[in-house]
C-alpha cells in the first residue's frame, strides 16, 4: 500500500514537472512571428525607381497606430539589447529617387501596419540601379512591442504561429496578458504589485 502511495506521488510529481518546463518554454518565447520559410513578401508600392517591399512575418491585420503616437527608433547595437517581447511584423526595404521620401513613405506603412518600434533603420544610402539611375534605399525591422523592458539580444527566443496556434492579434495579446507580461517583473515590482492589491482590499 504504501509503495502504491509513493508510486503515484511520484507519477504526480513528474507529470508536474513535465507541465511546468512546457510552461517556462512557451513562457520565455517572447518574439511571435512566422517560421522564417513563411515570410510573405508584400510589394506596398512599385513605381517607376520608387518601391516599398515588405517580407511579413505576421500574416494576420494589428490594430492601426494612432496619428498622434511617436515612433520608437531602436539600434539594438553596439548594446545589444532589444525589448523583452514583441509581435515581429516583417522587414520593410524602401527605395526612392529623392532621399527626403524614403522616411514618410516608411513611417507611413509602419502606422499602418500596427509598429510602434522601428528597429535598425538603415540611413537612405545612395546606390545605382542597373542602368546606372541614382536612387536611395533603406531597410528596417517593424515591431509591434509588447513589453519594452530591455533584455540582452542573445535572450530574444521566438514562438511560431505555426507551432503555438495563436492565430490573430486578440490570441497574442491574450496569451501575454495571461503569462507573458508577469515573465518581466522584477521581485521588487512583484512585491509592489502585491502590495497594490492588499491596499485595495
Amino acid at each position: 500500500m504504501m509503495k502504491n502511495e509513493y508510486a503515484r506521488k511520484l507519477l504526480i510529481a513528474t507529470v508536474l514537472a513535465v507541465i511546468a518546463m512546457l510552461l517556462a518554454q512557451n513562457a520565455n518565447a517572447q518574439y511571435f512571428q512566422s517560421l522564417p520559410g513563411h515570410t510573405l513578401r508584400i510589394v506596398v508600392k512599385a513605381s517607376g525607381y520608387d518601391s516599398v517591399i515588405v517580407d511579413r512575418l505576421t500574416p494576420f491585420e494589428l490594430p492601426r497606430m494612432n496619428d498622434t503616437l511617436p515612433f520608437v527608433y531602436h539600434e539594438p547595437m553596439p548594446d545589444s539589447v532589444m525589448p523583452r517581447s514583441a509581435i515581429v511584423i516583417g522587414t520593410i526595404t524602401l527605395q526612392f529617387e529623392d532621399a527626403s521620401d524614403l522616411v514618410p513613405a516608411l513611417e507611413k506603412y509602419a502606422r499602418k501596419a500596427g509598429a510602434d518600434w522601428i528597429v535598425s533603420f538603415q540611413e537612405p544610402k545612395a546606390v545605382l540601379t542597373k542602368d546606372h539611375w541614382k536612387v536611395y534605399r533603406s531597410t528596417a525591422l517593424l515591431l509591434h512591442v509588447l513589453d519594452p523592458n530591455f533584455i540582452n539580444q542573445t535572450q530574444v527566443s521566438y514562438s511560431y504561429y505555426e507551432e503555438n496556434k495563436l492565430q490573430n492579434f486578440a490570441a497574442v495579446s491574450g496569451w501575454f496578458d495571461s503569462y507573458g507580461k508577469h515573465l518581466g517583473f522584477k521581485g521588487e515590482d512583484i512585491k509592489d504589485e502585491d502590495s497594490k492589491d492588499d491596499d485595495t482590499k
